[in-house]
């Protein structure tokens, strides 16, 4: 499914204390024209932008009603990994507009995407805690998010399943120096074993908290990374840490990176493996690694979307339209083609394409959220959307 965007957000954001679709297996969300603009790591430790600087997060403008009632809302949402120039690698929950108006809702209100942003900002406490307005001045737009058709949150399934939960954003131009996220062949993604060692990046909670308690102040929107291992593998998703020791990850990082180093011919080892999806149990952050979404279970997907982004314009950068193999070399002479082809965009404001759906994706739609929302300061994107993860976790394992 396919949703579209101009500007500049299932383990969403906290609160802190103090659609259209282009085939059968994506949906879309489209917006009008660019606009410039989760869990966290607990045992991890602080991380620069230079450290994983293919790792950013998403910010989104929100508008959430309640009957009268009106918040309009800019906040850090979830982790992320870019992996080509112009596309960036998250969670389907991170952008399905079902999923995002439970988690600011719970279904009782609705809410509105107004724009979607991307960052490589180490410290987004000022959009968690301190409720800040606008993006962070590196935000580059979204101007399309597409995530699997085949997503749905209500029948989201705990310990490792099938949940299809992995979405692409297309920026609005394209970022050219930055190294970008390798994804693994199937070949090197057959070296992972249970046990195996990863390296993990979020923006998500330092401190795994009670269903509806805020994390700590400082302790949230903050990029952190850490060692960890698989501690299962399933076809479609796999554990990333076991113990309460362990390097593993909470509400924040849903969206953000797994990374594993491969025996490869090529001269970058690292992968981008897995994707944050959702809590492993109802124990939530609090006594076990949650689980990601396997990218190369999707590879095909991923590929398929990318053409079809470069065949339909919506792409800005199409020097290479399909996965990028491994040592791609992209050079800053690149020439940036469709929405993304202008010279500036940092005053444009977030439009959105609240257009109906259409099979060409072209039609307008909202982001879609999972249960892993990030902390702020006021009415907390990360704990409602927990709330519901976790309701939901609860009523799936006690089938």
């Amino acid at each position: 499914m396919i949703i579209s965007f101009l500007a500049v957000g299932a383990l969403a954001a906290p609160v802190v204390d103090g659609a259209a679709s282009t085939g059968d297996d994506t949906v879309g969300v489209a917006l009008s024209e660019p606009a410039v603009a989760a869990d966290s790591i607990i045992n991890g430790e602080a991380a620069g932008s230079d450290d994983w600087p293919m790792a950013g997060g998403l910010m989104m403008s929100l508008d959430v009603s309640f009957g009268a009632h009106q918040l309009l809302l800019d906040t850090f949402l979830c982790s992320s990994t870019l992996i080509a120039p112009d596309v960036v690698l998250l969670a389907a929950h991170c952008v399905d507009p079902e999923a995002l108006n439970y988690s600011m809702t719970f279904g009782f209100g609705e809410t509105e995407i107004l724009a979607m942003g991307w960052t490589r900002e180490a410290d987004l406490t000022y959009w968690t805690e301190d409720m800040g307005t606008g993006f962070p001045d590196d935000a580059v737009p979204v101007t399309e998010a597409r995530y699997h058709a085949d997503f749905d949150i209500q029948a989201l399934e705990v310990g490792l399943g099938e949940n299809h939960d992995i979405a692409l954003l297309f920026l609005a131009e394209p970022v050219l120096d930055v190294p970008l996220g390798v994804l693994p062949t199937v070949e090197e993604a057959a070296q992972m074993t249970e046990g195996a060692p990863v390296t993990v990046v979020g923006w998500g909670q330092q401190v795994a908290t009670g269903l509806f308690e805020p994390p700590p102040a400082g302790t949230y929107g903050i990029k952190q990374q850490g060692e960890s291992t698989i501690a299962g593998l399933g076809s479609y998703e796999m554990q990333i840490g076991a113990e309460v020791s362990d390097v593993r990850k909470c509400h924040g990082d849903s969206g953000g990176p797994t990374f594993f180093d491969v025996d490869a011919a090529s001269v970058g080892k690292t992968r981008v493996v897995g994707v944050t999806s959702h809590a492993y149990d109802e124990t939530d952050c609090n006594e076990t690694g949650g689980v990601d979404t396997r990218v190369d279970a999707y590879l095909d997907w991923i590929d398929a979307e990318l053409r079809d982004g470069c065949a339909t314009g919506v792409r800005s950068w199409c020097e290479e339209p399909g996965i990028l193999p491994a040592d791609y070399v992209v050079t800053d002479d690149s020439e940036p083609t469709g929405p993304g082809d202008t010279e500036d965009t940092e005053d444009s404001e977030p439009v959105v394409d609240t257009g109906s759906a259409s099979e060409t994706g072209e039609g307008g739609g909202g982001g879609k959220g999972c249960g892993c929302d990030a902390p702020g300061a006021g009415p907390s994107v990360g704990l409602v959307v927990a709330g519901l993860l976790l309701a939901l976790r609860r009523r799936t394992g006690s089938r």
